[in-house]
């Protein structure tokens, strides 16, 4: 458990960082470690570095001329740039989004006891009473109150007086 709390702060601190200015440090002046470093994401970054330097110490043990050898360290240095600021900005880019789902199923959460709370002590609500309670569209609320009524906290009728379909809490 203690494990998932520490993923989770760190992607809650990754999401913080901005996706462009990640990019741009992590290819700033051909120096991704300085993105990394913004990120505080050292273990890819180790990772990298020991598959480049061990990528160029593959092409330095060939016998190559010096010429060659120098188009193809650049090469790979340049092929290492562009994969390291692409998968630094991606890992920013995934935090932002886990944590954006994540600030959705709680919002969705609050506004299900928020519907409860308005609903207690009441007879009858209807869907327009709670459209103007949580100031949401009506389908949005159509859809909470559903998921409600699937977790049985909630039961929809018809009011015998008029037809309208209203909702009571069980």
């Amino acid at each position: 458990m203690t494990n998932d709390l520490q993923l989770a702060e760190r992607d809650r601190e990754l999401a913080k960082k901005s996706t462009w200015l990640t990019a741009f440090l992590t290819s700033f002046f051909l120096i991704p470690p300085i993105g990394y470093f913004y990120t505080a994401r050292y273990k890819p970054l180790l990772i990298g570095l020991a598959i480049i330097f061990g990528l160029c110490g593959l092409v330095d043990a060939g016998k190559s001329s010096s010429k060659d050898e120098d188009d193809a360290l650049g090469g790979l240095y340049l092929i290492y740039v562009v994969a390291s600021t692409v998968e630094n900005a991606r890992a920013v880019h995934q935090a932002k989004k886990r944590g954006s789902e994540a600030n959705s199923h709680q919002n969705s959460r609050n506004l299900k006891v928020e519907i409860l709370r308005f609903m207690k002590g009441k007879e009858d609500v209807s869907l327009a009473d709670l459209v103007l309670e949580t100031g949401l569209d009506s389908k949005e609320v159509l859809e909470l109150v559903n998921d409600l009524e699937r977790e049985s906290l909630i039961r929809g009728y018809n009011r015998a007086s008029d037809g309208a379909v209203v909702y009571r809490i069980i």
